[in-house]
């Protein structure tokens, strides 16, 4: 199973218990890209997706801060069910970490039985057998007044933005936030500067509105030229969108 696959029934199985779900999140720069970040009535699960219980994977979930954190794993044969793997558990238990277990081969027989993808839209015995929450995570109430903000983050960000599993920088970032922003608004008001852009978008990633002027234009001009081209004018630089690209994201 690849872990795109483990992600999507993981995120069925969240969705179907009413909780939202984002994936493929970095809070801010610098900081971890977590695979899935769920929340439900104030409180915020962060699941990693890894094709084994390794210490790299643990060693990440244990870095993580949310109310609940979990590995999601593919299951195992239990012919080849080892003392590592218990003992992989048993560190997860100490630390508070929780287990899901995802049986791609059961999940291929629910698909021949049941000739459906959507493996939630009933939750019976075939749903149980294919996402099994083993070892369940810990509550770590004193996450709470650390996930403030990120919990107001999530607010801002698309949950269609990508699956977990997606590679070549496919993440969300408040960078990105702020630049799909900025692409919206250039695309209703071309020939913009920056002061403008940001004054008509109001919410960004930096720190103030003044850095934001001068640092916007650093970024349209030197990163995100394959999209943006810019005028120099009486007034300052104006931004354009590319021809053609006008209704690309």
């Amino acid at each position: 199973m690849t872990e795109k696959e483990i992600a999507s029934y993981v995120v069925q199985w969240l969705k179907y218990q009413h909780w939202e779900v984002w994936q493929e999140v970095r809070f801010r720069r610098g900081s971890a890209i977590h695979d899935i970040v769920a929340t439900r009535k104030g409180l915020m699960w962060i699941v990693e997706v890894k094709k084994a219980l390794s210490l790299s994977v643990m060693a990440q979930a244990r870095r993580s801060v949310a109310h609940f954190v979990s590995v999601a794993v593919p299951k195992g044969d239990k012919r080849h069910y080892n003392k590592g793997a218990n003992f992989a558990e048993f560190i997860c238990k100490q630390q508070g970490i929780g287990v899901i277990l995802v049986n791609g081969e059961v999940m291929q027989k629910y698909i021949k039985h049941k000739k459906q993808k959507d493996i939630f839209h009933q939750y019976g015995y075939w749903e149980r057998m294919i996402v099994d929450q083993h070892i369940p995570p810990d509550l770590k109430r004193s996450a709470h007044s650390f996930i403030k903000r990120d919990m107001e983050e999530l607010q801002k960000i698309p949950k269609t933005f990508c699956k977990a599993g997606s590679e070549n920088g496919g993440y969300w970032t408040p960078y990105k936030q702020t630049i799909k922003d900025v692409r919206a608004f250039l695309r209703e008001h071309p020939g913009s500067t920056s002061r403008e852009i940001i004054d008509g978008i109001k919410e960004h990633h930096y720190a103030s509105d003044k850095s934001a002027y001068s640092s916007l234009t650093s970024a349209l001009q030197d990163f995100e030229k394959d999209w943006c081209y810019k005028k120099r004018t009486k007034k300052g630089f104006k931004f354009y969108i590319r021809k053609g690209m006008e209704h690309e994201q």
